[in-house]
């Protein structure tokens, strides 16, 4: 069998067995060694896009490890084959407490010659036509999609900062690699529809879309809160949130959430059509067009924050764009459930 040792994830799992003649003799305290992950994520920013309490990304993972090449030298993230892009899940929710459990799909191993490895993570796991994929070992291609995921990678992350582990420097019951914390790449975008007390009830809403000429990014996953670089490729993307439907929104406000690049504001628009009877209208405006509150400040794309698109339809008319609409923006928070911690077990 391979040279390795066993990495096991999921409590079901406690004692693993030796098959490697060199481990003959050492006893059943080495064979019975656990590895574990650990990691936080970004404070004030845990929930999803549809405000679930589960961990984003269906609670999935991804997680590489290359042999330790010692101080001062560059890493090579090919090295160790046994964890490349290896995929692990959790079926928990938020409210289960502060530590949450995930399983490998498949048995990894540590080095059976006591090697040192360090370790980056990301979720989710790149998928062909996901919109995130893997151009080498640390770096994702993305590209924007309706379904885009919540794209996040494991930053201050002293594992892959020339942090290494190994068997021998872990408890002999429980060992722990810290992946760091889990940090969002992408800004929300949120839109809210709403109605004047002065609008007709006869019209409705019936399209919503944001448009963007910057849909291509890449992600270093060393890089940190600056590995994400929205690519100068140009092609129009629309996220539709509103298609093919209709809406009565004088009686309940239409709310949409997409994610889109940080800092690609001024190349994002919102669309809206309106009807009222046989006439139909559509309006676009420009993200730098919603001033936050009062200020003259626009609303901007930050990462791991929410910026709010608010449209206020105010006429009787659909015809008339000019006296139809006013525009707010607001920057937010993503929805707070409080830090927790993930571990891997």
């Amino acid at each position: 069998m391979k040279n390795k040792y066993w990495m096991a994830l999921g409590v079901t799992l406690a004692v693993l067995t030796g098959c490697n003649d060199h481990d003959e003799g050492r006893g059943a305290d080495i064979d019975r060694q656990i590895l574990s992950l650990s990691a936080g994520i970004e404070s004030g920013t845990v929930g999803t896009r549809a405000g679930s309490t589960n961990f984003p990304n269906d609670g999935v993972i991804a997680v590489t490890a290359a042999y330790y090449a010692g101080s001062g030298n560059a890493t090579d993230w090919t090295s160790y084959s046994d964890i490349q892009n290896a995929r692990a899940e959790t079926d928990q929710d938020l409210s289960s407490g502060a530590t949450y459990t995930f399983a490998w799909d498949t048995p990894r191993y540590w080095p059976f010659d006591g090697s040192e490895l360090v370790f980056i993570a990301y979720s989710p796991q790149a998928v062909a036509g996901s919109g995130v994929e893997r151009i080498d070992a640390t770096n994702l291609r993305l590209t924007l999609r309706e379904d885009m995921p919540d794209v996040m990678y494991a930053s201050v992350n002293a594992t892959a900062a020339d942090h290494p582990y190994s068997k021998a420097d872990q408890d002999i019951n429980y060992s722990t690699v810290n992946l760091g914390e889990f940090r969002h790449a992408l800004s929300q975008v949120s839109v809210r529809v709403t109605a004047d007390a002065s609008m007709n009830p006869d019209v409705e809403l019936v399209g919503v879309q944001l448009k963007t000429t910057r849909p291509f990014a890449t992600l270093d996953l060393l890089g940190g809160d600056t590995g994400l670089t929205v690519l100068s490729d140009r092609q129009d993307f629309v996220w539709d949130l509103l298609s093919g439907a209709s809406y009565a929104f004088y009686t309940a406000d239409y709310t949409g959430l997409a994610m889109f690049y940080p800092g690609t504001e001024a190349d994002t628009s919102l669309l809206i059509t309106l009807r009222d009877g046989p006439l139909t209208a559509t309006w676009e405006f420009g993200v730098d067009e919603f001033l936050i509150g009062t200020t003259t400040d626009a609303v901007t794309f930050r990462r791991a924050q929410r910026a709010e698109l608010v449209v206020t339809v105010l006429g009787v008319d659909v015809i008339h764009p000019n006296d139809a609409v006013t525009l707010q923006g607001i920057l937010a928070d993503w929805v707070d459930r409080g830090d927790y911690r993930i571990v891997i077990n």
